[in-house]
């Protein structure tokens, strides 16, 4: 992606990506969180008692910003370095 090469399995990317995949795979298990039996638990503050189910969806939100930011970060630089020019906003 991005002309991003993957130099082996100890990647970041591929790591974040792992992580993301399997921290989302276990909220999308059938009965494996409240969320799917009582929805407005979806609101409750992360910090609450037990809402881990609020917590994981925050961390596979920040992992996978993370998955995009990694090879969008590597593009940026290869375009300043190639062009000298800057991108108008910071990415």
């Amino acid at each position: 992606m991005y002309g991003y090469e993957v130099k082996s399995l100890d990647d970041r990317c591929i790591k974040v990506a792992d992580e993301s995949m399997t921290t989302g795979g276990l909220l999308l298990l059938p009965g494996a969180n409240l969320i799917d039996i009582i929805p407005a638990l979806g609101k409750v503050p992360a910090w609450f008692p037990g809402a881990y189910s609020v917590r994981a969806a925050a961390e596979v939100k920040r992992l996978t910003r993370e998955m995009i930011r990694i090879p969008m970060e590597q593009a940026r630089k290869r375009f300043v370095s190639l062009t000298g020019n800057h991108a108008p906003y910071p990415i």
